[in-house]
């Protein structure tokens, strides 16, 4: 399993670092890219010719059935996991490709050669695994012949509380909890974020507002909610372990009108702890979130539609209820990071059995 440095925030480190707990079979983790505190230029290109000498070493050592990379689809990562997949495959081993991140503007510049490079290196993997259908069919129109699978990022099954979710729904009195968990970023939706609240909390003076999370726009975002004048805000900034828990048992709805994404672990997580989920159809939140019985999805980025949605959540608790107790069992079955693993694990076995050309 190619990672990044587990020691660096961001989504692929954190998913690769939670699913190490709970692999049953011999899955060996090997670190590539950019290590913390690195900064020059030259460094790092040294560095990632020392990864290839250790990549050949590792390979040339011992005998491993499947190599795992786990790129985003931008101009750095596509190079330096590119070179991995080739390695690999000049070795006879089965290669597995998931694509974390899709940059829009790096997919916009595949065309001609560079797209007729991309397929060579990576169309010919024996797996692929992205997180949103949309990519799936843009892969399959680009011709990949290699088997696409809509795979999705995971929790830690530390998280799984039933006995959290009875609370939650035992303490609901007509007062409404929101919950903004990601990076504080224009991007992420935190000015939709307030402007809807600001709507909700004049017609609902309960409505209760949490901000989780750092980011560029944080400041920013603070001296937007003070100029307006928004009571009941809590900036907790960012937050893990048991401080992270305890936002999540405190919310009833998340609220996410982000402008375009993957899958973020956090809305699983907010599931996991019963949210509803008030979102909008991009990446794979649009395979995940049952418009009206996981939350609803906006189409748009309309404050008003985000805050008319919230407030369909308030005026029918049976639903939010509902919606509550469908999140928390999807999540579960779903998300958890020992099912993801186990899924894992059966793609890995399949392709083995493959070149052994066995019956799977």
């Amino acid at each position: 399993m190619l990672t990044p440095d587990l020691d660096t925030p961001g989504g692929v480190s954190g998913l690769l670092a939670t699913l190490r707990d709970f692999f049953s079979v011999g899955v060996e983790y090997f670190t590539v890219g950019k290590r913390l505190h690195e900064s020059s230029w030259f460094a790092m290109f040294r560095r990632f010719l020392g990864d290839i000498r250790r990549f050949r070493r590792t390979l040339d050592a011992s005998h491993y059935d499947v190599v795992h990379v786990n790129p985003s689809l931008e101009f750095k990562a596509v190079i330096r996991d590119g070179v991995f997949v080739i390695l690999a495959r000049r070795a006879g081993v089965r290669t597995v490709v998931m694509f974390h991140g899709w940059k829009s503007d790096f997919e916009a510049s595949l065309k001609g050669w560079r797209l007729c490079v991309f397929k060579r290196v990576f169309a010919k993997a024996d797996a692929v695994l992205v997180l949103a259908s949309e990519l799936r069919e843009k892969l399959e129109y680009w011709g990949f012949s290699a088997p696409i699978t809509v795979e999705t990022t995971a929790f830690h099954d530390a998280l799984i509380r039933s006995d959290t979710l009875d609370q939650k729904l035992r303490r609901r009195r007509g007062e409404v909890r929101l919950l903004f968990f990601s990076r504080v970023e224009r991007t992420k939706g935190i000015y939709e974020t307030l402007d809807a609240y600001a709507m909700v909390k004049a017609r609902r003076p309960l409505v209760k507002l949490t901000v989780a999370g750092s980011g560029t726009a944080l400041d920013a975002a603070k001296q937007y909610a003070a100029d307006r004048r928004l009571p009941d805000i809590s900036w907790v900034g960012y937050v893990q372990g048991r401080e992270k828990a305890r936002v999540l048992e405190d919310a009833d709805v998340f609220i996410l009108p982000t402008y375009t994404e993957g899958l973020p672990v956090a809305v699983l997580e907010a599931m996991a702890f019963g949210l509803a989920i008030v979102t909008r159809p991009v990446g794979g939140l649009r395979d995940i979130i049952i418009d009206g019985q996981s939350g609803y999805l906006i189409e748009g980025k309309d404050p008003a539609a985000f805050a008319g949605a919230i407030e369909r959540l308030i005026e029918d608790p049976d639903l939010l209820e509902q919606m509550s107790r469908n999140n928390h069992c999807e999540a579960v079955a779903r998300f958890a990071a020992s099912a993801a693993a186990r899924r894992l694990e059966a793609l890995y076995e399949r392709l083995v059995c493959t070149h052994c050309q066995l019956d799977p």
